[in-house]
């Protein structure tokens, strides 16, 4: 037999309107549909800290393999600009980043200086800071500025290295 609605089966009424619908907990709101049943409750999940690795310049080994030893998860940037980018999406607990004693910019030392004042509005993170001995004095400005957890001259000692991320 045929109705308005489509064709019947023996027994069963086929309507559909929107109060059938609503009482499936489906709604309409703001022009999207949403499950209107309760959410599962939320799983607690213990994230691995997250170590924000900056390599500009390198020449020194690749301490990932460290890094992971010690507990963190890595992420890479090749430069300032990208690790700023990057620090929008991530908070790391940790940053790791090389100073490069630039003579050329009028009102800072560095490049890292940019970072280190994105730096100082994230209270949990700590800077481990690799550098040149010629250039310590340099330094020595930046630190007086803003916080470090640690520098660290070349070449990098890895145990050095790894007491420093122990200690954050």
């Amino acid at each position: 037999m045929l109705s308005a609605n489509g064709p019947e089966k023996h027994g069963e009424n086929r309507r559909f309107d929107h109060l059938s619908i609503a009482t499936r907990c489906l709604r309409l709101k703001h022009g999207f549909w949403y499950s209107c049943s309760p959410k599962p409750p939320e799983e607690t999940v213990i994230s691995t800290p997250v170590l924000l690795s900056i390599v500009e310049l390198g020449g020194y080994p690749d301490f990932s393999s460290l890094y992971r030893r010690c507990g963190f998860a890595v992420e890479t940037a090749d430069s300032m600009r990208k690790a700023t980018r990057l620090l929008k999406r991530i908070t790391p607990r940790v940053i790791v980043a090389e100073f490069n004693y630039q003579s050329d910019f009028r009102d800072r030392t560095s490049s890292l200086e940019t970072l280190m004042a994105v730096v100082q509005r994230l209270p949990d993170t700590r800077v481990i800071v690799f550098y040149e001995q010629e250039y310590r004095h340099q330094l020595e400005r930046l630190t007086s500025r803003f916080p470090v957890h640690a520098e660290l001259p070349f070449p990098i000692d890895e145990q050095a290295l790894e007491g420093a991320l122990r200690g954050v």
